[in-house]
């Protein structure tokens, strides 16, 4: 059977952007700890990142000296020459080891890595030894260096690989810091931070789109036609969470008990005196029988407690014709889809439903 509470347009489908705002806004636990896990975790990275990049900066690789050439074995190149990353100024040195007989080393240099020229030996000794050694220039900076091995045996010529050269300004050894490391990392938490709090309050009204919550006694009345006797507030909630829930449900600031009083002279004014009144709804049995001990000294007629009909054939069966039933939801974690069950069930009994107390 379809259900006749799904209308095409009513207060509760159509969600007020100020009732999503305040339902973001009173979960600020959940949105300190997006924000805060947020600013964690782009702050470790800003501060790792920057880490990273100092330590390249200030360690520049090492120059490394090649193994003594071996006579023994085919003429080939065993080890290749590598990247270097130094600082202006520093040596610099590129090797390389092979075995056989060598007649000749001969580096050369190119600047695009199309065109190359071999390093001058009058300037550079090392020019033809199996280690480059020299120091280094600004200009020098992303120069490519290889070496060409000449072999005795049948005169073979081999050429080892390319390596980069990378010079590094001796200012930039003192750009970064650990303070630039610490202002790197509080800039990405700050960053962190925002973006945490945007998503969990994007993530926040989502849920609260999909799952249909209620918002204020309003949507109730229109939804299924039904009064609202007010709301019961929690203890638990005070200060600005009390505040808050006092802007959803559009009700001045009152303690539990004179909210109790307020909510049984509302029940008073619909309900027969010392007629019998079942309290039900999609809650537990202990939250309900709570409250019913609160307003029953208040209310004039004979309240009492029935556990959901969603989830109970008994509550079903003590359903009778003309008896009123009070439904209990709370104001945001009722689903439309189980109170619409929860209305047909009564509406098939032939028992009245004279209306709803929210709770928090």
């Amino acid at each position: 059977m379809e259900s006749q509470y799904h209308t095409a347009v009513n207060r509760e489908s159509s969600v007020n952007l100020r009732d999503v705002f305040w339902v973001i806004v009173r979960n600020w636990k959940k949105l300190l700890l997006g924000a805060l896990i947020g600013a964690l975790l782009l702050g470790c990275y800003g501060g790792i990142k920057m880490l990273q990049k100092r330590k390249a900066v200030i360690t520049p690789d090492k120059p490394t000296e090649a193994p003594a050439s071996r006579s023994e074995g085919s003429p080939a190149i065993l080890s290749q020459p590598t990247d270097l990353r130094v600082e202006v100024g520093t040596t610099a040195a590129f090797s390389v080891a092979t075995s056989g007989e060598v007649t000749s080393y001969k580096w050369q240099f190119s600047k695009d890595g199309s065109s190359w020229s071999n390093v001058n030996s009058t300037t550079y000794p090392s020019a033809l030894k199996a280690t480059l050694n020299f120091q280094t220039k600004t200009d020098q900076n992303g120069y490519l260096y290889r070496c060409v091995v000449t072999f005795e045996e049948q005169q073979m010529i081999l050429t080892s690989d390319s390596a980069k050269l990378t010079v590094l300004a001796s200012s930039a050894v003192q750009k970064i810091t650990i303070k630039n490391v610490l202002v790197s990392a509080f800039k990405k938490a700050l960053i962190g931070f925002l973006l945490g709090l945007a998503v969990t309050a994007f993530l926040e009204m989502i849920l609260f789109i999909i799952n249909g919550y209620f918002v204020n006694p309003a949507a109730l009345e229109e939804r299924y036609g039904v009064r609202g006797f007010g709301v019961y507030p929690s203890r638990k909630n005070e200060g600005l969470t009390r505040k808050i829930l006092d802007k959803m449900t559009y009700r001045p600031n009152v303690t539990q008990q004179e909210s109790a009083k307020l909510v049984a002279a509302n029940m008073n004014l619909a309900l027969p005196a010392g007629g019998t009144v079942y309290l039900t709804g999609t809650i537990d049995d202990k939250r309900l029988e709570s409250i019913c001990k609160v307003l029953r000294p208040y209310v004039e007629a004979d309240l009492k407690p029935l556990s959901c009909v969603n989830i109970s054939a008994d509550s079903v069966n003590a359903l009778r014709a003309n008896v009123p039933v009070v439904c209990v939801e709370r104001i945001l974690a009722s689903k439309r889809t189980y109170v619409d069950f929860q209305m047909n069930t009564i509406a098939r009994s032939g028992a009245e439903c004279a209306g709803f107390v929210l709770i928090e």
